[in-house]
């Protein structure tokens, strides 16, 4: 276990109706009462949702405008959008009401507001993200956990690589947590944030760091906690219980809190970002797809914790380890499968064979720092290989 310094003030407001007092959240944090609210389809329009937000705002005495269109994977240029709109109407709060791509959009505007260059800069290490506007969420997916978590991921629209600008100024105020919203979410896009919060969770899970009894429990029980009851929210949208449980796994996952004595491993997110870029795929798919190959390619890296994860996880038994962690990963391939999330890139029409040393080249080498395992561009290459 490693020394750490740990601080995550985001207010949960958990349950149902739990968007009835963002009003009074949102006017202890701002004195111009000026918000400018982000959201992304119309969905949010048309079952009220984004009415309610703005009205309860409203009632605090705020002024308000809504930026809507964000999309998956979202853009530079809405953030860009954003920032004007937000100066222009001197507004000194954020508010996003949607999924991680408008929470994300809306995290970045409020670092852009108060920074005289571009918000990009945040993004390619040209700045050190130090103030922003103070941003409260109302969030309608389990996925990302952006939520909680200090950090947004935005797509470059000029080239198209998606990065992210993190700092803790960055974490929202409040969140708002009713999982009665995510009911009317898709089952495609409930499948794939599923695996996104595996995937944040494993993230911490396989790490290099050792003597982290606590967190490792932890983070086997939140894995745990999405292989039950995912099948139960896609079978039945309207689970209250699967949803709550899926909506406070989501946030746990990523608020840092099973990463916060080790150093944790980015790799699977980084092999897997600039697809959800350059294919407008869902990030949880990207993820599926690379997660069981990452860890298929680097097996003996991983072994004495791909066991664990495989008999705690998915039961696996044996008294061969490297056949006991492969299996752990088929059946984690199986179970993504199963919720209708592609698992190769053939799936969603990538040609590794043609495209696949091109896409390697566009990823940073991990060498040392904050990796688990060194890799290589022919690394990569070869982990895009056994995903094809």
């Amino acid at each position: 276990m490693q020394d750490f310094l740990y601080d995550n003030y985001t207010r949960l407001l958990f349950g149902k109706e739990a968007e009835a007092q963002l009003g009074a959240q949102a006017a202890e944090f701002s004195k111009a009462k000026k918000a400018l609210i982000v959201y992304g389809s119309d969905r949010v329009k048309k079952d009220g949702l984004l009415g309610r937000s703005e009205q309860a705002l409203q009632a605090q005495g705020f002024e308000t405008k809504c930026l809507g269109g964000v999309v998956p994977n979202p853009r530079l240029s809405k953030v860009h959008e954003g920032i004007q709109m937000a100066r222009e109407m001197g507004a000194d709060f954020i508010l996003g009401v949607g999924g991680g791509s408008v929470m994300d959009t809306a995290k970045a505007i409020a670092a852009g507001v108060p920074y005289e260059g571009d918000v990009w800069d945040f993004a390619i290490g040209k700045a050190e993200l130090a103030t922003a506007l103070p941003v409260g969420v109302v969030a309608t997916m389990a996925a990302t956990g952006s939520e909680s978590s200090e950090w947004a991921v935005i797509t470059n629209d000029e080239n198209m690589s998606k990065l992210g600008i993190g700092g803790g100024c960055l974490r929202p105020a409040f969140a708002v947590l009713n999982p009665e919203l995510t009911m009317t979410q898709p089952a495609y896009q409930t499948a794939c944030g599923c695996v996104d919060i595996m995937a944040h969770v494993m993230d911490s899970f396989f790490t290099r760091t050792p003597d982290c009894v606590l967190t490792d429990n932890m983070s086997i029980a939140l894995l745990k906690t999405v292989v039950e009851f995912a099948p139960i929210a896609l079978k039945e949208p309207n689970n209250y219980h699967a949803r709550a449980e899926l909506m406070l796994t989501s946030t746990l996952a990523m608020s840092g809190l099973v990463g916060v004595d080790r150093i944790t491993c980015l790799n699977a997110h980084s092999l897997g970002e600039d697809f959800g870029g350059l294919y407008d795929l869902t990030h949880g798919a990207t993820l599926a797809i690379v997660e069981p190959a990452l860890l298929t390619y680097k097996v003996e890296a991983y072994l004495p914790r791909l066991v664990r994860f495989a008999k705690e996880v998915w039961g696996v038994t044996g008294e061969d380890d490297k056949a006991v962690a492969l299996e752990g990963i088929e059946r984690m391939k199986q179970f993504f499968r199963s919720m209708g999330v592609p698992v190769t890139f053939r799936e969603v029409g990538i040609d590794i064979d043609k495209d696949g040393r091109m896409l390697a080249q566009r990823i940073e080498a991990f060498e040392g720092g904050s990796v688990y395992v060194d890799l290589s561009h022919e690394d990569v290459y070869q982990v895009y290989s056994l995903a094809k």
